[in-house]
């Protein structure tokens, strides 16, 4: 991937960690913008599809837009009630705030599935394959940062680890992993993956810059780099998804309820 993406992911994937950390005393702040991006991000590729393909494909696209984000924004808002500064639902509150990222990018794709230019069979391999890149991704980046932990036999000392107290300096510890997150496709070297990265990004560009003269090819010029960024997405999902796994073990071999070592609220003993 192009660094300036991985940059920005990785931004996003900072800011919900912080968001599901350290920022529990706005809710409204971190949970606002969510829903506006997905307000947005829906209302965008409604309009895009009734572009392409009529005002039904538009009505379809707001529906099935609406229905996603709402889906996205409540497993959000339910997961942010359940923290109470615990550590482990505050790495999954982080996850689904990716989800956000995601979904922006899967809007950008999802006008090509109401084109009626389009056999059903084109559009059922389209999503076949994000469908596919999501899966792998997901999965390389929980490996990922599994390998990464096993590596690191002293990683909970850069965390400040007190089993008495049940703290933990979380990001301290994902610091000392130095995970590098990158696009996966399979079959293609890593080495290539910037390469690629530069053409997904050439691709939607000039996807943008024809989109008055040739709505079509414009949809498929930006459509298709971003259900590829949306796999990447997946992959910083798959990493959270390590972390909770990690922690949830940590606190059993403890028997404690792991908090941020910057909490305010006193661990709670598991029966």
């Amino acid at each position: 991937m192009p660094a300036s993406f991985v940059k920005t992911a990785s931004l996003w994937s900072v800011f919900a960690r912080k968001g599901g950390q350290k920022m529990m005393e706005k809710p409204t702040t971190i949970l606002s913008i969510s829903f506006f991006l997905l307000l947005f991000s829906t209302v965008g590729s409604s309009l895009l599809a009734s572009r392409l393909a009529g005002d039904n494909a538009g009505y379809g696209s707001i529906v099935l837009g609406t229905s996603g984000a709402s889906l996205i924004f409540l497993v959000q808002v339910a997961l942010y009630r359940m923290i109470h500064n615990r550590l482990y639902f505050a790495i999954v509150f982080g996850a689904a705030l990716l989800l956000t990222l995601a979904w922006i990018m899967f809007c950008l794709f999802m006008p090509i599935l109401w084109m009626d230019s389009l056999p059903v069979y084109a559009k059922a391999v389209v999503v076949c394959i994000l469908l596919l890149l999501c899966v792998v991704n997901f999965l390389k980046g929980k490996s990922d940062f599994l390998r990464s932990w096993s590596s690191r036999p002293d990683r909970l000392r850069f965390g400040n680890l007190d089993p008495v107290k049940g703290t933990i300096a979380w990001e301290k510890v994902l610091l000392s992993l130095k995970l590098e997150p990158d696009l996966y496709i399979p079959g293609l070297p890593r080495r290539l993956s910037t390469v690629a990265g530069v053409l997904l990004v050439g691709f939607m560009l000039i996807g943008l810059n024809f989109r008055m003269a040739f709505p079509v090819f414009s949809a498929f010029a930006w459509g298709i780099p971003s259900a590829v960024i949306t796999a990447f997405v997946f992959q910083l999902i798959g990493q959270k998804m390590g972390e909770a796994r990690k922690v949830r073990e940590i606190q059993a071999e403890l028997m404690v309820e792991l908090q941020s070592a910057s909490g305010k609220q006193l661990v709670k003993k598991l029966a």
